[in-house]
């Protein structure tokens, strides 16, 4: 099944069971303006399991600009924190997205590490996934 698919059919069922009427497609709901490839998995992630009634957060760890000091302000969120906090079915889940480019792959950091360490040995589950359909893999099985 292809991603944009299994998308639909998550958006499709959720606006019915919520609104009572089909949606014609979830292409709006999830292609914001972002032009950045990993926000876009990120937000695809997030939308789907928002549509399969499961709990799942964006973790924003970027600098912001704040215009009253005229510069960027470290994020507060705490080092090492996976992109992703969701509760499905119960579990707490860290999702980091790593891309996969042409020439080499995003790795995680020593403290990503760490973090997914301190994940585990709290009996929650951490995984690093490369795209949505590595996350869909992951959340069917």
């Amino acid at each position: 099944m292809r991603e944009s698919d299994i998308l639909n059919k998550a958006y499709q069922k959720y606006t019915m069971e919520t609104k009572g009427a089909p949606a014609h497609s979830c292409d709006k709901a999830i292609l914001k303006a972002s032009k950045n490839p990993e926000r876009v998995i990120k937000d695809k992630i997030e939308k789907f399991l928002t549509w399969e009634y499961q709990y799942c957060v964006i973790v924003d760890s970027s600098a912001r600009y704040n215009k009253d000091l005229g510069r960027y302000v470290k994020s507060e969120t705490s080092a090492g924190c996976p992109d992703l906090i969701a509760c499905i079915d119960g579990q707490f889940v860290g999702i980091e997205v790593k891309r996969i480019y042409e020439n080499s792959r995003d790795r995680q950091s020593e403290i990503q590490k760490k973090v997914e360490h301190r994940i585990n040995r709290a009996s929650g589950k951490y995984i690093v996934v490369h795209d949505f359909m590595s996350f869909y893999n992951w959340y069917i099985n």
